[in-house]
């Protein structure tokens, strides 16, 4: 793997930390307490709100320390990519200088430094003023954070690789037609039927198809009118210029045939394409220049009627046009591998804070509901509600990850199961954040973000070994991965098993939420929060139905190789 998709997944690791940190702070006027649930206590009656204000402080001065490292760090990447060799390294080393640029501009150190003084300043602990202030200032820094994140995240050249690809399939497309003509003018000519002269049209016209596959039309149409303009037809150019295109040794053409204007006309025409060709395209191009070449020899044959050595030049065409077409079906190979892998990448870096912000808010709701078993009649205060919301608000952020990894996924095609289960996932986050925003921390809404948790690690698994089954292989293909798949059959599978072992799991789940065999109706309830309660469980079984129907479209999809029509 090269160094770019690397640094995605360590950039994605590196910012998660900070986002997830950051985001634990906001929890300050109730704050629930260390990670190890066991020494978790009530926020209101048994822990000074000085000592969780100081616990804070303690936080913000870590994370001011380890942002200070995370910059040193990506100081000395940008320093490695802008002695790199690839262009692309360079270009993501100005977006880390950007990153870096952007930090000190918005004064993250600076904002760390305040809110540590403001929560050292003694008066912040009965001051609740201070305290939203507090509160409004980490968020200003979390955001910013985000917006460093997204930046060390762009790259432009996945964008450049979309329209490479874009343009090479076009031009192969064409390409194929060229030579599918090509070939009927050459069994024409090996047939005694078709005149010399309509064969001879029937090639200039072949010829113009393959100047226009490395030739904006326009410029040719302006050349046309230029030799109108000067009495020469496009007969007359070809015949003047042919005689001068001998094949050199070994078969390759000499001097230009069409004219010297077309020559000057390839050259301007490959100017003119968005990126300068790079050694590949070059030789691509410059085979197809070669082919017309041929095709011009061929043409002015059969003008001058001498057919019995039109078909050498045919073939020879034929043969260079071929030779082209296996060339692009490389480079476009070369390019969507390359477009696979970064793909890969990005999409790990982004399930790996996913993950780290996800185990966050679950232990923060193992916490919290701790924290309300404990109250009286085990009911949430105020204070439990706001933690609540809180928690929502973090598991909606992660909600935006995922959807944008999504929309990775679909634009990409190939891998059906995977993107399912990026949807599944996205929707039981979304199931979490409806319940924190109820204050429900108990055992489902827990039980569905340990299976988020489960579900992220394996998604990275199956990233992780795609990526290395895709090194492994050197671009050649072992007979059990297709190249242009972003992952394997038996990944897919798995996908698949796991999604349904998930439908299995939480149907218990919900099945142990009420007495009978069918859920009860929402009327049935005889409170208000039962009602409610019975309610989202009716509405998150019939999502259950509508995923169980997805896992069968999905392997419906891979048995019939749906998923690979493009």
């Amino acid at each position: 793997m090269s160094l770019t998709p690397r640094l995605l997944i360590v950039l994605g690791v590196w910012t998660a930390a900070f986002v997830s940190a950051a985001q634990a702070q906001e929890r300050l006027p109730v704050k629930i307490g260390p990670r190890d649930k066991s020494d978790v206590q009530r926020s209101e009656d048994k822990t000074d709100p000085k000592i969780k204000i100081e616990d804070a402080a303690t936080e913000q001065e870590r994370l001011r320390r380890q942002f200070d490292d995370f910059k040193q760090k990506l100081l000395r990447l940008a320093q490695t990519m802008e002695n790199s060799t690839k262009p692309e390294d360079r270009e993501k080393a100005k977006i880390l200088r950007e990153a870096i640029k952007k930090a000190s501009a918005e004064g993250v150190e600076t904002r760390f430094s305040s809110l540590i003084e403001m929560l050292r300043g003694g008066k912040s602990a009965n001051n609740t003023e201070m305290l939203q202030d507090i509160l409004t200032e980490n968020r200003e820094l979390r955001q910013i954070l985000h917006e460093i994140m997204e930046l060390l995240l762009k790259d432009d050249r996945d964008a450049e690789l979309k329209r490479q690809i874009a343009e090479t399939r076009r031009l192969l497309d064409e390409l194929k037609a060229v030579i599918r003509k090509q070939e009927l003018v050459l069994n024409k000519t090996l047939l005694p039927h078709t005149p010399n002269k309509d064969l001879a049209k029937s090639q200039h016209h072949v010829k113009e198809q393959t100047h226009d596959l490395v030739n904006p039309k326009s410029n040719r149409d302006k050349e046309a009118k230029r030799g109108e303009g000067k009495g020469e037809g496009k007969g007359s150019a070809g015949q003047g210029k042919s005689g001068e295109s001998k094949p050199g040794p070994g078969g390759q053409p000499g001097q230009p045939g069409p004219s010297g204007e077309a020559k000057g006309g390839n050259s301007k025409g490959g100017q003119q394409q968005q990126q300068p060709p790079n050694q590949a395209q070059s030789q691509i191009k410059k085979q197809i220049e070669d082919a017309e070449k041929y095709q011009n020899r061929a043409e002015d044959n059969l003008r001058k009627d001498n057919r019995k050595d039109a078909p050498e030049d045919e073939q020879a065409a034929l043969d260079k046009l071929n030779q082209a077409k296996k060339a692009l079906e490389d480079l476009l190979r070369q390019l969507r591998e390359e477009e696979i892998e970064r793909l890969l990448a990005r999409l790990e870096a982004r399930c790996r804070r996913m993950l780290a912000l996800q185990i966050g808010v679950r232990d923060d709701t193992v916490a919290l509901d701790k924290v309300i078993q404990d109250n009286p009649n085990s009911q949430p205060t105020r204070a439990d509600q706001q933690a609540s919301n809180v928690l929502s608000d973090r598991e909606e952020e992660i909600v935006k990850e995922a959807r944008a990894g999504l929309a990775l996924l679909e634009a990409e095609g190939s891998a059906v199961a995977f993107a399912e289960v990026f949807s599944q996932v996205k929707g039981d986050m979304e199931t979490v954040a409806l319940r924190l925003r109820k204050t429900d921390t108990g055992v489902v809404t827990v039980t569905i973000e340990d299976q988020i948790i489960d579900t992220l690690k394996e998604m990275i698994e199956a990233l992780k070994k795609a990526q290395s089954d895709k090194k492994g292989q050197g671009g050649g293909g072992n007979g059990t991965q297709q190249p242009d798949r972003l992952l394997d059959l038996l990944a897919e599978l798995k996908m698949i098993r796991s999604m349904q072992k998930r439908v299995n799991q939480r149907t218990e789940v919900y099945g142990k939420q009420y007495a009978g065999e069918q859920a009860p109706p929402p009327e049935a309830g005889s409170t208000p929060e039962e009602r409610e309660r019975y309610e989202r469980i009716q509405s998150e079984l019939r999502d259950l139905s509508k995923r169980q129907l997805k896992i069968s479209k999905v392997t419906h999809d891979l048995a019939t190789g749906k998923n690979e029509q493009k």
